[in-house]
């Protein structure tokens, strides 16, 4: 048989780019076809083998491929819950979980008592750790979650000096029983907080490195610490990024351990972002948490903790979106067998150039963070929160002109949705008396539009008239974008076709106090400027354009702004509602 490939020509890449500069028909390469991330990655349209690719295998240093060298053909990954009743951790492990997470020790002793921690294991998270003696006078198998640096991050202190938590931590080195991680280094803390993902590797690189220094000093060598240490990630909904961040951060790690002597394989816990959540639309969650499960299954996670897409407060609602969390990893796994897969990500040409980009970023910054004295030194002078407040600063304003968008929120919002009844959001932790330090508190990327949408729903007006110029073909592309847009911020779109004629009877019809105008270039250029001055007069407070703004904006004098593609979509809404 004649080899198919053998048929066609191989094209050569200085082909395929001069046949892209031809049609680009000299538009920039980079600003068309070039994407680029907070990161500072550059995502290229086409990425082909590196010369240099390395070729490694699954299970060996510096484990871009995987901690195993199995990968997921023989056992399945970590299948972790988080409870917080005996009755949540029963029902989670009869249907189908592998393990379980508390976050909230109030019901510790009910839970290990509850579960067998042979077969099951338990792992304490975040304020959970504190609790640690008692778990293992309790019996608990899994993890003890202590956590000194980014816990210290994210509380801005510890419950006692910096010296005795590290004391503690040397304790249970050597009072947790075999296959009990007795560390961890939550590397959430910096993501939520605002960090992108080179930094979040690079921080928790440094929380690893601080652990080491400190505990060496205790007596314990570095194979220890790093056997003994899970590394907690969390993902957001950019799949193919989360993928390369697991693999980049297996390679910083194995960087660090060769540098100490050691040549321990890391083990992440991976679960999705809670700064990527929604109060709003929260079905959407449940598309998040399913990109983040395969993103942490396909990036080589040994555990992974699926998320309820949202904190509900009737006990049914919380009984589905437990149910839909825990399903999400059954399916992925064992229905579409991501769990009998090594290594899917190995060879993308796309996915190992990100992984080592990603992996060089995150190394360099992570030097730089050890040169200024570590990541403890680097809080106490606000080093690490300036970095992280710079970065989420860019972020914001990417979401605020929706270059960034939120799906059910910033884009596509639900009109009149049902959603389930919600906790309220947890007020901020108190400062813990000792190393007292600016903490880094979390962010959600949704709560700015949320925020409208509230104001919203105590508003008794939310009718914005859509006046709609000119033919269904002229305003229709126009009037879709504002109808979006105006609802991202909680408002309700009420469209009209309008000229200087019938204005007197559309603003009476409509009871609108707030217009935005709807039509071509063209038929804005004759009757935008008066048709805005004759709604002014007819009472109406703000009126906008639906367009960019016109050469000489002060010929158009009673228009109040302008919205169009990635303009700052939160200042047009804040100023419609009268907050800007």
């Amino acid at each position: 048989m004649h080899p198919l490939n053998q048929s066609f020509d191989i094209p050569a890449l200085q082909d395929w780019q001069e046949r892209v500069n031809r049609d680009l028909k000299g538009r920039d390469f980079e600003r068309t076809l070039v994407t680029k991330t907070l990161e500072g990655l550059k995502i290229q349209p086409l990425y082909t083998q590196a010369p240099d690719a390395p070729v490694e295998l699954p299970g060996q240093a510096p484990y871009r491929r995987g901690a195993s060298a199995l990968g997921g053909t023989r056992d399945l990954w970590q299948m972790r819950q988080l409870v917080s009743t005996a009755a949540h951790a029963q029902e989670a492990l009869r249907l189908g979980a592998s393990a379980v997470a508390l976050t909230d020790a109030s019901d510790l002793q009910a839970i290990l008592g509850a579960v067998d921690s042979t077969l099951a294991p338990v792992h304490l998270h975040g304020a959970a750790s504190q609790h640690a003696e008692q778990a293992l006078a309790w019996g608990l198998n899994g993890g003890l979650g202590i956590s000194v640096a980014t816990d210290l991050a994210r509380d801005g202190g510890l419950p006692q000096s910096l010296e005795d938590s590290w004391k503690r931590a040397s304790w249970a080195l050597g009072a947790a029983p075999a296959g009990t991680l007795a560390l961890a280094v939550d590397g959430s803390v910096f993501h939520h907080a605002g960090a992108d993902e080179a930094s979040d590797i690079a921080l928790t690189l440094a929380a690893v490195a601080e652990s080491l220094r400190a505990l060496d000093a205790l007596g314990h060598a570095p194979e220890q610490v790093l056997a003994a240490t899970e590394l907690r990630v969390a993902l957001d909904a950019r799949m193919l990024l989360g993928v390369a961040k697991l693999r980049a951060l297996r390679l910083c790690w194995s960087q660090l351990a060769r540098a100490c002597g050691a040549d321990v394989a890391p083990k992440l816990h991976a679960q999705l972002s809670a700064r990527v959540q929604t109060r709003r639309d929260v079905w959407v969650n449940i598309l998040r948490n399913s990109v983040a499960v395969f993103a942490g299954a396909v990036g080589g996670a040994q555990a992974i903790t699926s998320l309820p897409f949202a904190d509900c407060a009737e006990a049914e609602d919380q009984r589905l979106a437990r149910r839909i969390a825990r399903n999400t990893q059954l399916l992925l796994a064992q229905e579409s067998h991501l769990a009998r897969v090594m290594d899917p990500a190995g060879g993308a040409y796309a996915l190992e150039t990100w992984t080592q980009e990603l992996a060089l970023a995150a190394w360099k910054q992570f030097r730089a963070i050890e040169a200024a004295g570590g990541l403890i030194a680097s809080l106490q002078n606000g080093r690490v929160q300036s970095a992280i407040k710079a970065v989420s600063s860019k972020r914001q304003s990417w979401i605020a002109s929706r270059a960034q968008p939120i799906t059910g929120v910033s884009e596509f919002p639900l009109a009149g949705e049902r959603r389930p009844t919600l906790h309220p959001e947890p007020a901020p932790l108190s400062q813990p008396a000792h190393t007292p330090l600016q903490a880094l508190h979390p962010l959600r990327d949704s709560a700015v539009y949320e925020a409208l949408r509230d104001h919203a729903d105590r508003s008794e007006n939310r009718d914005i008239l859509l006046a709609c110029i000119g033919t269904p073909a002229a305003h229709s592309a126009r009037l879709g974008f504002a109808s979006n847009l105006v609802q991202a911020g909680g408002f309700e779109p009420v469209p009209m076709e309008i000229s200087l004629e019938n204005a007197n009877k559309i603003v009476a019809q409509s009871g609108c106090s707030r217009v935005v105008l709807c039509g071509s270039d063209s038929d804005y250029a004759s009757i935008a400027a008066p048709l805005a001055t004759l709604l002014v007069q007819l009472g109406a407070s703000t009126v906008f354009v639906a367009g960019k703004p016109p050469p000489d904006p002060e010929s158009w004098p009673d228009v109040s702004g302008y919205m169009f593609y990635r303009c700052d979509a939160l200042g047009v809404l804040r100023s419609l509602w009268g907050l800007a």
